[in-house]
């Protein structure tokens, strides 16, 4: 099953945004709900509450920069 962008819903994709390759994953569908880790985690700390958001809604998370499969990049860190 894809979600009409050539993502296969469940399955790993990757995002360049800024020259950072970003895992995420999307799991469901509906209206959006977007579920983002704590400072050391990754999309498996939402374990088995993942499929229970993903029942009326489409989830997606991702894996922030230098966590879980989004490896680090050497950049400056924006400050604004």
């Amino acid at each position: 099953m894809t979600n009409g962008d050539s993502h296969v819903l469940g399955a790993g994709n990757y995002a360049e945004v800024n020259g950072l390759n970003i895992y995420y994953e999307i799991h469901g569908s509906g209206e959006s709900l977007i579920l983002l880790h704590g400072g050391v985690g990754a999309i498996e700390m939402f374990g088995e509450v993942l499929p229970v958001l993903a029942e009326g809604r489409q989830v997606v998370a991702a894996d922030l920069q230098a966590h879980g499969r989004t490896a680090d990049i050497d950049r400056p860190s924006p400050t604004r």
